[in-house]
Order: structure tokens, then C-alpha cells, then sequence
């Protein structure tokens, strides 16, 4: 973990920003998200950096309200790697993408039940 938080660091730093609060699930689930949305209501910040988006929201319509809420506090939020902000669009591509992903595996498990090559 101290690896992680040492790149997020770096990351923050690279894109130009501050680090003023870190947040992690290392104790109970979601309590990092819910100290990093009440952080964000109060104002504490402008612009959170994620590792991946997983923390956010494990399933798409979680990680739509968690980005919504962070939006409407005039959050952005970006990934680590890149520096590429999580829109809107980045979100619904995202999900068009596990959807398309889906539809394919559904598409799979149905030849294998009828006992055609997949």
C-alpha cells in the first residue's frame, strides 16, 4: 500500500496538483468513499486522483452516483497513470464496453448450451 500511495503522490505531483487528504478502504468497505465524499462536499478540494475506479463504484451504477456526486461538489476526477480526467462520456464508453462485453459472453454460454464451438 505504501507503494500505491508513493505513486499516487508522484502522480498528483507530475500533474501539477497537491496532495491535501488520502483515502483508502484498508478498514471497513466504503468508508474511504464516504470520508472522500463528505471531504469533497465541505469543499477540501478540487480535483481527486484515483488508481483505478474501482473504489468508486464496483458496479456501474455505484461508480455513475459516486462521479456524480464528486461532479456536483465541482470535483474532477482523474486517473493516476495518465492524468486523463473521468467524464461523462469516459463513464458511458465504459460501460458501453462491459455491456458489449456481456452481450458477448451471453452470446458464448448460448453456443456452449446448444453444443456449438464458441
Amino acid at each position: 500500500m505504501a507503494d500505491q500511495f508513493a505513486f499516487m503522490s508522484a502522480s498528483v505531483a507530475r500533474f501539477g496538483g497537491e496532495v491535501v487528504a488520502c483515502f483508502s478502504d484498508l478498514g471497513r468497505p466504503g468508508d474511504g468513499l464516504l470520508a472522500l465524499t463528505q471531504a469533497a462536499a465541505r469543499g477540501r478540494m478540487d480535483r481527486v486522483m484515483v488508481w483505478g475506479l474501482e473504489p468508486l463504484g464496483r458496479q456501474n451504477a455505484d461508480l455513475v452516483a459516486a462521479l456524480t456526486g464528486l461532479h456536483d461538489h465541482g470535483v474532477r476526477v482523474t486517473l493516476a497513470g495518465t492524468g486523463e480526467e473521468v467524464t461523462g462520456a469516459f463513464v458511458a464508453a465504459s460501460v458501453s464496453l462491459e455491456a458489449a462485453g456481456l452481450d458477448a459472453a451471453r452470446a458464448r454460454a448460448a453456443r456452449r448450451r446448444r453444443g456449438e464451438a464458441p
